[in-house]
């Protein structure tokens, strides 16, 4: 992603995050220094970021900055208490050098719960569809019973 203005994408995090309605968190680190720029925490989901900290460049973050490229991981539920998504993006300046990232930590719960009401719901489905057939099958076998000579 190329951002022009670093210090307003900033400014306007709190905002949007709060307009997406979703528990997510964001850090942002200036490459350079390896500092964190900025830490916005979600409703469950906390970073172990502090505005102006060092980071350590890790192998996901090293990635990103040489392939310029985002990285995706998802995350156990020990690691921020919640099952997470992460996304790390590279930030570009004009010569497409990058000049920060972007962190962000989406909250799965509630996805993993939809998925299993739905796993839930289909294996009912299931169970009551075979229920449907066995009841049909007996009249037939009674009809066949019957018509016998």
């Amino acid at each position: 992603m190329q951002i022009k203005n670093l210090h307003a994408f900033i400014e306007t995090l709190p905002s949007f995050l709060e307009m997406l309605g979703e528990d997510v968190a964001v850090a942002v680190i200036d490459v350079r220094t390896m500092d964190v720029l900025a830490n916005v925490n979600g409703i469950k989901l906390k970073t172990r970021f502090e505005v102006g900290m060092k980071v350590d460049l890790n192998e996901g973050i090293e990635k990103v900055i040489r392939t310029k490229k985002p990285f995706v991981s998802i995350t156990p539920p020990h690691a921020f208490g919640v099952p997470a998504k992460g996304i790390v993006t590279p930030v570009l300046d004009e010569q497409s050098e990058v000049v920060a990232i972007v962190i962000l930590v989406k909250n799965l719960e509630l996805e993993n719960n939809i998925q299993e009401v739905a796993s839930t719901l289909s294996s009912s489905m299931s169970q009551l569809n075979e229920g449907m057939e066995t009841l049909l099958l007996v009249p037939r076998i009674y009809l066949v019973l019957l018509t016998r000579p």
